[in-house]
């Protein structure tokens, strides 16, 4: 897999979410992944991050993990 890639932002809501869309240069023409980062702050001082990264191709998986859960939607 090619390491060049290119993202959207798609959605910003300060504090709280972001959503993007994000192709690798190897994937074929229509074909994005989606990735959403959403902040919580339980208590104060406290921020709990969520990503999900979903519509990566299967062989690419690996090149996209940083070492969380592998989920498929």
């Amino acid at each position: 897999m090619q390491n060049d890639f290119s993202y959207f932002f798609l959605e910003l809501e300060e504090g709280k979410l972001i959503i993007q869309k994000w192709r690798f240069g190897s994937w074929p023409d229509g074909l994005d992944s989606m990735v959403r980062i959403t902040f919580e702050e339980p208590e104060p001082r406290v921020t709990v991050v969520n990503l999900t990264h979903i519509d990566v191709p299967e062989e690419d998986i690996r090149e996209c993990d940083c070492g969380g859960n592998t989920e498929r939607e």
